[in-house]
């Protein structure tokens, strides 16, 4: 029994050497790159952080292949994924985080519409409401035996605000 051991052993070490030296070792800098593209995409590291991010990964694409038609498709889904996110944040009611996704979005692409209404969106959530002031008149009626009688007229809000 030891003896067929000592024989297995030299003979795996053959077939996996003999394996290794089968398949040849090429690095495809493109594949690796889209790889690399495609996991920072999956888990939303799309300009951040620095160092390992979609944009930058793209952008070493775009020096190492500039004709590559991957480079656009990558681009947009880095700016439709920052701007999905800039509303999710606009909705939560964090408004500096969607003004980043916003700004973020717009330097990849500036003619993104989408990131554009994020901002419009914040612009209107921060104005200041001005609600006008006036003058009521207050009428009481004074029968004996009733209960007084209060008369307030309040200009329309939606007039208002909508101004």
């Amino acid at each position: 029994m030891i003896r067929n051991q000592r024989l297995l052993l030299p003979v795996l070490a053959l077939i996996l050497l003999a394996g290794c030296q089968a398949i040849p070792q090429h690095n495809d800098p493109v594949a690796e790159l889209v790889s690399a593209i495609e996991s920072n995409l999956a888990v939303n590291r799309l300009t951040l952080p620095e160092g390992d991010n979609a944009m930058e990964k793209i952008d070493q694409l775009a020096t190492l292949s500039p004709n590559d038609p991957r480079i656009a498709k990558y681009r947009s889904r880095v700016v439709k994924k920052l701007v999905t996110i800039g509303q999710k944040e606009f909705l939560e009611g964090d408004l500096y985080r969607a003004k980043q996704m916003a700004f973020r979005a717009l330097e990849i692409n500036p003619d993104s519409a989408e990131a554009g209404y994020i901002l419009t969106a914040i612009a209107e959530a921060s104005r200041p409401v001005q609600l006008e002031t006036g003058t009521f008149e207050v009428e009481t009626v004074d029968e004996s035996g009733s209960v007084d009688i209060i008369t307030v007229t309040v200009p329309d809000l939606d007039t208002i605000v909508s101004e």
